[in-house]
């Protein structure tokens, strides 16, 4: 088997701090609030990494929010735990899946913050 990547000791490390299940499994990636628990395919890559860490926002950041609001403070939360700088690439990928979640919830007005953080890929 070979060794845990940084990122996987890193994922690990924050599941431990927040009592966070892990089950590794194909398909999408998704968070289980009220079982405590993240699903994810693994974490081979940065891109990866940082739907883990989405993931697990979702856990630490916790339900008292619209849909879109838990969206992106359970990015907030990634960007803010990441151990890397994410790159263009992953910052098009948060834009990317913020859009689509903003697509899903027509009826909802994203806020501000959301549509900043939407905008966050052109800016740095």
């Amino acid at each position: 088997m070979a060794e845990p990547n940084r990122f996987q000791i890193h994922i690990a490390s924050l599941l431990k701090e927040y009592d966070i299940s892990l089950e590794v499994r194909p398909g999408r990636a998704q968070a289980n609030v009220p079982k405590h628990r993240v699903y994810i395919p693994g974490v081979y890559s940065i891109k990866t990494y940082f739907i883990t860490l989405h993931e697990i926002g979702h856990l630490a950041v916790g339900l008292d929010a619209s849909k879109l609001e838990r969206e992106r403070l359970a990015w907030e939360w990634a960007r803010e735990k990441s151990i890397v700088k994410p790159n263009q690439d992953i910052r098009q990928v948060i834009c990317a899946l913020l859009f689509r979640h903003q697509c899903e919830a027509p009826e909802e007005t994203p806020s501000e913050l959301y549509m900043k953080l939407m905008r966050w890929w052109q800016n740095e």
